[in-house]
């Protein structure tokens, strides 16, 4: 199957990929640009390690235990909770003024990006045929990549061009839009 052949025989998957591409390309925003998002509050790279270290420490709990989530929860509620979450982190990313801000927004991990990633593996499998799971899966990361690639770029220019403020309100409306 091509790659437009795939998309458009699994639209639901499609639609839930490009919206999960918009959120993505704003958390890739985030990551890429997290210095100039800690500075923006008066951090240090000091600073940024900590927030680096509470979101992967908080991922590990959701990743591990996600089999037990499976059991008691519908995937495509994890789906929906997961795109909730990022919408959540990247509003407190936006409005944080201090170091405190982008801890709590650090800790939002844990429902986020922590639960999204095994989710959308699980998501796909269900929703795509068996003889198209490898092109599921292929598609599932040209998407991501493809948002990382986007927020790579889009970040550096509206970074130079606007503030870090203006920057990540961009894209809590990005993150918004994807979400819905």
């Amino acid at each position: 199957i091509s790659f437009v052949g795939f998309l458009k025989k699994y639209p639901t998957l499609t639609i839930v990929l490009f919206g999960y591409m918009l959120v993505y390309t704003t958390h890739a925003i985030i990551n890429n640009f997290y210095i100039q998002v800690i500075q923006n509050v008066g951090g240090t790279s000091s600073a940024m390690g900590i927030a680096v270290f509470i979101a992967a420490i908080v991922e590990l709990p959701a990743m591990f235990g996600f089999e037990n989530l499976i059991k008691k929860f519908k995937i495509e509620t994890l789906l929906q909770v997961s795109l909730i979450m990022y919408l959540l982190k990247h509003i407190v990313t936006f409005l944080a003024t201090n170091m405190w801000g982008i801890y709590l927004a650090a800790f939002l991990q844990i429902g986020a990006y922590a639960l999204f990633t095994p989710a959308i593996v699980y998501y796909v499998n269900q929703v795509v045929s068996e003889k198209d799971i490898l092109m599921g899966q292929t598609v599932n990361t040209m998407f991501i990549t493809g948002s990382s690639i986007v927020g790579s770029l889009l970040g550096g220019v509206l970074m130079d061009l606007l503030n870090v403020h203006l920057v990540l309100g961009i894209g809590v409306i990005l993150t918004l839009a994807g979400v819905l």
